[in-house]
């Protein structure tokens, strides 16, 4: 029940009573309460008779509705919003450690770094839950910062790799372009001393080096200011392309 729902609650006599007495101490079939055969009045405490079996447990006085009010129905209330307390301190619990669990983003290499086999991981959550195995849930946690370190190296590694494929291509695009033109031997020969820095460093994958250096270096004679745009258009896209994956 929410403290919405309890702050609405409208008194209950009965109810009130009922929180100070065992009312299961009546026998089948017989009333907790009742009025005179003639009595047409509404059915509240006030008018009502009580079982004597309940009456004994309040040393045979029928209490007041002013005294249950102030005494059993408080407390009635209060128990309910402890009760309330209680619910919505659980599910805060529960959600602290769904947090933390989902927080690791490969809980099958945090298992395995912490040498735990379990076919459904979220067993082991439901488990964790259950028990509030905080120690557990710390052991994983402690995993994760080696987890990531190992999945950065491969993100890494797979990022480099291509680069590297793209300043092969980057090189393979200035081939293109040099091809289409009716270069003499000693033109394609200088052309490939003038590109040899630039080429070196996109076959290290330091495509953003290189596009650099393109920007900036004095071109020769046999490569045009529109062959350059050409190239570094190509490098900064394909660049742009692995950079955003990798973020």
């Amino acid at each position: 029940m929410t403290y919405e729902e309890i702050d609405n609650l409208k008194f209950d006599a009965f109810k009130a009573f009922e929180m100070l007495v065992d009312i299961h101490v009546i026998s089948s079939g017989q009333k907790a309460y009742s009025w005179p055969s003639e009595y047409k009045g509404p059915m509240d405490w006030d008018n009502c008779a009580v079982h004597p079996e309940l009456l004994s447990q309040v040393e045979g006085n029928k209490p007041s509705e002013e005294y249950l009010l102030a005494v059993p129905w408080e407390n009635y209330l209060a128990q309910l919003r402890r009760d309330e307390d209680l619910r919505l301190a659980e599910i805060a619990r529960i959600a602290a450690i769904e947090v933390r669990w989902y927080a690791m983003t490969d809980i099958r290499a945090n298992l395995n770094k912490a040498g735990i086999e379990i076919a459904n991981p979220e067993m082991l959550l439901i488990e964790i839950i259950q028990n509030n195995d905080i120690d557990k849930l710390e052991l994983l946690e402690s995993k994760a910062p080696e987890v990531l370190s190992e999945r950065q190296d491969v993100n890494d590694l797979n990022q480099q790799m291509e680069k590297i494929d793209l300043g092969f291509e980057v090189i393979a695009l200035m081939g293109a372009i040099n091809n289409r033109k009716s270069l003499t031997g000693e033109q394609v020969v200088g052309i490939l001393t003038a590109l040899s820095a630039p080429k070196a460093i996109l076959e290290s994958g330091s495509v953003a080096t290189a596009i650099g250096y393109i920007a900036q270096m004095t071109l020769p004679d046999m490569i045009t200011e529109q062959d350059r745009v050409k190239i570094l258009d190509y490098a900064t896209a394909g660049l742009a392309k692995i950079v955003a994956k990798y973020s």
